[in-house]
């Protein structure tokens, strides 16, 4: 068991982990079980009694953090959840452990509690370990797969949403509007987790779009960071953690155009700022992309396209 202690797991790394565990999801059963599986066994979170299954003992977590009188036992819930999911199944650990990471990343009496601290001590360095090797094996997976990308899969995957139809440019609006009366609700009820969450998922989604209520969008962070000094800077992490697994679950699909568009996402957000979380990582993906689309003699023709 890894001996590291943290004071409070932060909603970065508990996002982090919860995205490493989807793309370990997504490796088959045998390195699921020597990543996850067996360091939770080995650290003695396996009990041999059966407890309530674990839809009902995430019921239960639900209820508790709504009771302030209930939260100290948010702790020994979640690590009975994590307990049964051993004994049911891989996808079961799997969703648990993902159920208990957003939890911690959302109440911050959970993130300070010794069984957080103890979950994510167990995981978190399988998880960096299996992460790095699992990214050079998809980096080179990208590369080869862009050698026999047709040219028009590509301008299809580098395009912009055609916002040409009425129909279309509605639909968008209407969905960003929706998602962004959301992001007011959950800032008025002062909950940054769920605000964080939206917001990230929000400038993904609509930021290259006009009619984005950026203006908006940007006061309600503001007023966050009043309440939370650390909120822009998690929300970066937040946008760029989320931006990093669509990109290397597309080309763990063999989805090239989610990847590339997860690319220039990250581009457009970022305006290549190399503070920002997986820059290092991203801007050697793009490079190849780049000379990809220069192999290619593309430049003006997208350049024509995107006009």
């Amino acid at each position: 068991m890894d001996s590291t202690r943290f004071s409070k797991i932060t909603p970065t790394l508990a996002e982090e982990l919860s995205r490493y565990i989807r793309l370990l999801a997504k490796t088959g059963k045998g390195l699921f079980k020597k990543i996850l599986y067996d360091p939770l066994v080995y650290a003695g979170w396996e009990r041999q009694m059966k407890y309530n299954d674990t839809k009902f003992i995430m019921a239960r977590i639900d209820e508790a953090r709504s009771d302030l009188a209930k939260l100290n036992t948010l702790g020994p819930l979640c690590k009975r959840l994590i307990s049964q999911s051993l004994l049911e199944s891989p996808a079961s650990l799997g969703n648990s452990s993902i159920f208990f990471l957003d939890r911690i990343g959302s109440v911050a009496v959970l993130a300070k509690s010794e069984e957080a601290n103890e979950f994510v001590s167990v995981i978190k360095d399988p998880l960096t370990n299996f992460n790095k090797d699992n990214q050079e094996k998809k980096e080179k997976s990208f590369e080869e797969s862009l050698e026999h990308i047709s040219n028009e899969e590509l301008k299809d995957a580098l395009s912009p949403v055609e916002l040409g139809k009425h129909e279309v440019k509605v639909k968008i609006e209407k969905e960003a509007l929706a998602l962004f009366n959301q992001i007011s609700i959950y800032s008025k009820k002062d909950d940054i987790g769920r605000c964080r969450k939206l917001l990230s998922n929000y400038l993904i989604l609509f930021a290259e779009q006009e009619n984005n209520n950026r203006d908006e969008v940007e006061k309600v962070i503001e007023a966050l960071n009043t309440r939370s000094a650390n909120f822009s800077s998690e929300l970066n992490d937040f946008i760029a953690i989320q931006l990093y697994y669509m990109i290397y679950s597309g080309i763990s699909e063999g989805d090239l155009k989610k990847a590339i568009q997860g690319i220039r996402k990250y581009a457009f957000t970022f305006q290549g700022n190399p503070e920002i979380k997986y820059f290092m990582e991203i801007d050697e993906l793009e490079r190849k992309l780049q000379s990809v689309i220069t192999k290619k003699d593309l430049w003006s023709k997208l350049r024509k396209e995107t006009i």
